[in-house]
């Protein structure tokens, strides 16, 4: 991709009609499954027009997922920003801080696709991995403000296996309601075994 293509309103646009196909394309059959020419075709403009914005499906998916991923943060920022760990249960905390994902997952379906993805080529991953981190230490700081009597290494740790058990779920939780409730339940459940050790 050309400086000089990417500076125009018009290559803006086009990058932007590229990435909503390949959300559209991902969400549908999959990264794995996904191509060029199917994301060129969901566009509908020519593989060739493609190619002058984007070189692959890796390139493709990594400018998807730093969308993606900026995206979450503001997601989570409106949603987290005013949250105090310790003046909530903890059903309302898990709420607070997997209602904007969930959301986030309606609302852009390959998101599950390319977050869930542990095969991704590294051009591609590295965004995904960033947002993970990102979320990951936000759950940990939240998780040690509320429950003080874990040190760093432990919240990050509850942190890590609340991550896990909402992980493999998201695209479920995002379509069905009692997955979301259950596994919901789940995440409040382990936390509570941490709040609990406290005494």
């Amino acid at each position: 991709m050309t400086r000089e293509v990417a500076r125009t309103a018009r290559g803006v646009a086009r990058m932007a009609q590229i990435l909503d196909a390949a959300s559209a394309v991902f969400a549908r059959v999959g990264y794995d499954r996904a191509t060029t020419n199917a994301i060129a075709a969901e566009a509908g403009i020519s593989p060739g027009s493609l190619y002058q914005f984007y070189a692959d499906k890796a390139a493709i998916a990594a400018a998807l997922g730093e969308r993606l991923a900026t995206e979450l943060e503001q997601a989570q920022d409106a949603a987290l920003a005013d949250l105090d760990p310790t003046r909530v249960s903890l059903s309302e905390l898990a709420e607070r801080v997997l209602d904007p994902l969930v959301r986030f997952a309606v609302e852009r379906p390959a998101f599950p696709e390319l977050f869930a993805h542990a095969a991704l080529p590294d051009a591609a991953l590295a965004p995904v991995t960033a947002a993970k981190a990102a979320l990951h230490e936000r759950i940990a700081d939240l998780l040690g403000r509320r429950m003080p009597h874990l040190d760093r290494a432990q919240a990050e740790e509850a942190a890590r296996i609340a991550h896990l058990l909402v992980h493999g779920s998201m695209a479920e939780m995002a379509a069905d309601p009692v997955v979301r409730r259950e596994v919901t339940r789940a995440v409040v459940a382990y936390l509570a075994t941490k709040e609990r050790a406290a005494g």
